[in-house]
C-alpha cells in the first residue's frame, strides 16, 4: 500500500541538525557555523505528477515572511494533519412531499426518538418560494398499518424553531417512549408539493448502538485513496455486523456513490475525478449510511466527515541542507503562488528526552520552476528554551497558501 503522503525520507522521518543553543558555552560549534556532523537527508522523488494551474486573480503578498513561536509539548499535536472520528446516534434520508403523504418507513431502535422534518431549498427556488415547512399537528405515526394514538409527547413547529433562530423551515416531534422500538410508518396528512424534497432526521439520544466513523487525516492530495473505519458499537465496545453505503458530497453539492474495498481492517474508497474548478477552501464530505440488526430490530445510523482535497501544485524533494539558523529545501513548483514551509523544533532536556519547543514558518511567493528556499529558525527562542543539541525538526509541512491547501507532510 502506498504511503498516504507518497514521500519517504531516505535517512530519517525527521530532519536532524545540531547547531549551538548557546554560542558562549559551545564555541567549537560556532566555529563550525553551528553545525556538528550534520545529517544530510534526501527526500526520495515522489511518484505523482505536479499540476500547473493558472495564477490566481487575487492580491497575494510578494515578500518573504518568517515567523517562529515558542510552544509547549502539549501544543505540538495541533499542527499535524490529524484524523477525525464522528460518533453518530442518528440517521437521515430524503423524501418527497408525495412520499411523505403516502407514508415513509421509520426504524426506531431506542424508545423516545426525536424526528425532525426539514424542507430543502431547491437550486432554482427563491428564499420566498421554499417555505415548505410541515405542521407537526398534521403528522401521524402508524405501526402495522394502524394509526397510533398519543404517538408524540412533544411537538415543535417551524415558527418555534424560527423564534430560536435554529433549523429553518423545520418541525420536530418526539416519539412517545411507551411505543418502544421497531418499524413504524411516518405519514403527513397535509397537502405538500409532490416534488418538494424534505430531509427526515431521526435522532436516538442515549442509544445503545452508535456509529463510529473515523478517517486517518482530513487533507488529501487529488488521486489519493481514503482509508476509513466505520463500525456500529454497543456500549460495551462490541461491533454489530452492518451493511454500509458510502458516498461523497462534492463541493458543488453533488452526491456520488463510491465503491468500497477492504484492506486489512480498514475500508478504502477512491475519490471520483472532479473536472470543474472549485473555490479556494471548499470541502468534501465522506458520508456513510449504515444498517445493522440487534435482537430483530433494525439499527440505522448515518455519519459524515469533512475533508479537503488539494491539487499537487508543488513539492519538496531532493537534498536538505542544514545551517545554523535555517534548513534549506529544494522546492519544485508547478503553479505560481505563495508557499509556506513549516516545522516543529525539538531539543533535548536534562533527562535526555526530546521536547518540542518551537514552531517555525517561512513563506515565499514563487513562480513555476525549481527553487532553494529555507525554513528560518529563531535562535533567540532556541537560546531561551534551556534545551540542548541535537535539535530535530519534525512534522515538516508544505502548504499552498494561495489555494489554502496542505500539499505535503514529512
Amino acid at each position: 500500500m502506498k504511503n498516504n503522503n507518497n514521500m519517504l525520507l531516505s535517512a530519517s522521518v525527521s530532519l536532524l541538525f545540531a547547531f549551538s543553543a548557546n554560542s558562549e558555552t559551545m564555541p567549537v560549534l560556532v566555529k563550525d557555523n553551528g553545525i556538528k556532523q550534520p545529517t544530510i537527508t534526501k527526500i526520495v522523488e515522489a511518484d505523482y505528477d505536479l499540476v500547473n494551474l493558472d495564477a490566481l486573480d487575487i492580491p497575494i503578498e510578494q515578500q518573504p515572511v518568517h515567523f517562529s513561536q515558542a510552544i509547549s509539548t502539549a501544543d505540538k499535536a495541533s499542527f499535524n494533519n490529524k484524523g477525525y472520528t464522528d460518533v453518530s446516534d442518528e440517521y437521515w434520508f430524503e423524501a418527497t412531499g408525495r412520499e411523505l403523504m403516502l407514508g415513509v418507513a421509520i426504524n426506531i431502535s431506542q424508545p423516545g426518538a426525536l424526528i425532525r422534518l426539514s424542507g430543502k431549498h431547491g437550486k432554482n427556488q427563491t428564499k420566498e418560494g421554499w417555505q415548505h415547512s410541515i405542521d407537526p399537528e398534521a403528522v401521524s405515526l402508524l405501526k402495522a398499518g394502524h394509526k397510533l394514538g398519543a404517538a408524540f409527547t412533544q411537538k415543535v413547529s417551524a415558527e418555534q424553531f424560527a423564534t430560536a433562530n435554529i433549523f429553518p423551515n423545520s418541525s420536530a416531534l418526539q416519539v412517545n417512549k411507551t411505543l418502544g422500538t421497531g418499524k413504524f410508518t411516518l405519514k403527513v396528512e397535509q397537502a405538500l408539493q409532490a416534488s418538494q424534497r424534505y430531509m427526515v432526521n431521526v435522532k436516538e439520544k442515549n442509544a445503545e448502538h452508535k456509529l463510529h466513523l473515523a478517517i486517518d487525516k482530513q487533507s488529501y492530495r487529488q488521486g489519493q485513496d481514503i482509508y476509513f473505519n466505520a463500525d456500529v458499537f454497543n456500549s460495551h465496545g462490541e461491533a454489530l455486523p452492518a451493511h454500509q453505503k458510502v458516498s461523497v458530497k462534492l463541493p458543488n453539492g453533488e452526491v456520488q456513490p463510491l465503491q468500497v474495498s477492504q484492506v486489512n481492517k480498514q475500508f478504502k474508497v477512491a475519490l471520483p475525478q472532479v473536472h470543474h474548478e472549485q473555490e479556494r477552501g471548499q470541502l468534501y464530505e465522506l458520508m456513510i449510511d449504515t444498517a445493522a440488526q440487534h435482537n430483530g430490530i433494525k439499527v440505522r445510523r448515518n455519519g459524515k466527515v469533512a475533508f479537503a482535497v488539494s491539487k499537487a501544485t508543488a513539492r519538496l524533494e531532493g537534498k536538505v541542507n542544514h545551517h545554523a539558523d535555517a534548513i534549506e529545501f529544494n522546492l519544485n513548483v508547478a503553479s505560481e503562488g505563495r508557499y509556506e514551509i513549516s516545522g516543529i523544533v525539538y531539543g533535548m532536556n536534562s533527562q535526555g528526552k526530546s521536547v518540542a519547543f518551537m514552531l517555525s514558518r517561512s513563506a515565499y511567493h514563487l513562480s513555476a520552476g525549481l527553487h532553494k528556499k529555507s525554513l528560518q529558525l529563531d535562535k533567540a527562542i532556541i537560546n531561551k528554551s534551556g534545551l540542548q543539541a541535537p535539535y530535530t525538526v519534525k512534522s515538516v509541512q508544505l502548504l499552498d497558501q494561495s489555494r489554502l491547501a496542505l500539499l505535503q507532510q514529512l
